[in-house]
């Protein structure tokens, strides 16, 4: 009897095993078949992304990008063998997710007058997109913090460490990096009625102070920091802002591996952002708006096309800090003299048909000519 039964279990392993063996054989023409539709599909998204970014008109570009979006979407849920690769396609789906949220509502755009989804900007159908490629990014970065461990503390250790990319630091930094900006694009697209605002604005300040502290010799540190001054600003911080973008304006030299452009862009992110913040009135320092505005405009080493990108925001943001100037005084021959200026500046807009909300004001203000307690 024992005999027997021992024969019947021998038996049915046998078969189990064959039976498991043929299936694998039988099975790994489906597993290849599989593989190869998933790299068509990610091949087919990758270049539907492409094209996307490459389309310069907006309605078209936001079609395309969300066709893409939805294209990486329905790529993770494919099955995928090697864990890096997913977390690659899950950066790449982020992307397009959040280059998608960037073309409905512009990354750090705090203005509201555009409340609903109706014309040029569409901020409730960004702060969806906003939120989704904050998640993505977040996984992502979380997976290679594990896997990467410490972030480089010196020059040294983030020169070895971009040498040894394949590690994985290459694709934290860059999730990081985006999942700061991510963070203040929904904070910048919620409404303040929004019971998710505050939430929102938090999350990109730890996040986008986290990313400046955690690459401090790394262009995406200082874009990260002048992003979270940003914020800061916008919420009335203006010392703390002031404080990250004098931190970030002294450590540009230092930065590793960057381009003459990318230091340029920096400069001038960092001028726009220190000039927006000496002329609040919670510091009232016009003066040294002005000096950091005229060195720039006055500085002969900048890279061309980031100079001509951004002299119009600095000559505007000259011409209001002029008129802050001219509104407190109360000499007259002062007074002149910062009027003067500031039509310089405006008259520089208006020759090249440009016009910015701020040389308006100062324009209007300077036509009414001043209050009369200060004549």
């Amino acid at each position: 009897m024992n005999f027997v039964k021992l024969r019947s279990s021998r038996f049915i392993r046998l078969t189990v095993v064959l039976g498991a063996v043929a299936a694998s054989v039988g099975g790994g023409s489906y597993a290849i078949a599989d593989e190869e539709d998933k790299d068509a599909r990610i091949t087919e998204a990758r270049t539907s992304f492409a094209a996307a970014m490459r389309e310069r008109m907006p309605d078209a570009r936001r079609a395309a990008l969300a066709e893409a979006a939805k294209s990486f979407d329905a790529c993770l849920e494919l099955k995928f063998i090697d864990e890096i690769e997913r977390h690659r396609v899950m950066r790449e789906a982020g992307t397009a997710h959040l280059e998608l949220a960037k073309s409905l509502w512009p990354l750090e755009q705090w203005n509201h007058r555009y409340g609903e989804d109706t014309g040029i900007y569409r901020p409730a159908e960004a702060a969806k997109h906003y939120r989704r490629a904050s998640e993505l990014f977040g996984a992502v970065s979380a997976y290679w913090v594990e896997k990467v461990g410490k972030l480089p503390k010196t020059p040294d250790e983030a020169r070895s460490k971009l040498i040894a990319a394949g590690l994985g630091f290459a694709e934290m930094m860059a999730a990081d990096s985006d999942l700061g900006a991510s963070w203040c694009g929904l904070a910048g697209s919620l409404p303040t009625t929004d019971d998710g605002k505050k939430q929102a604005v938090a999350q990109a300040i730890e996040t986008c102070k986290r990313v400046h502290d955690d690459y401090p010799f790394l262009a995406i540190g200082a874009y990260a920091g002048i992003r979270g001054a940003g914020v800061l600003h916008s919420t009335g911080d203006v010392e703390r802002a002031l404080a990250i973008c004098e931190e970030v304006n002294g450590g540009i030299d230092n930065i590793l591996s960057a381009s003459q452009r990318t230091v340029s862009d920096l400069r001038a992110r960092v001028c726009h952002q220190l000039m927006l913040c000496w002329r609040d009135k919670k510091i009232a320092k016009p003066e040294r708006a002005i000096e950091i505005g005229e060195d720039w405009l006055a500085a002969e080493d900048e890279e061309e096309k980031t100079k001509a990108a951004w002299e119009p925001q600095i000559r505007a943001q000259l011409a209001y800090a002029y008129f802050v100037r001219w509104a407190s005084s109360t000499d007259r021959e002062s007074q002149e003299n910062d009027e003067t200026a500031a039509r310089k500046h405006i008259l520089w807009l208006e020759e090249r048909k440009l016009v910015h909300p701020l040389a308006r004001m100062a324009l209007q203000a300077f036509e009414r000519g001043p209050r009369a307690s200060d004549k």
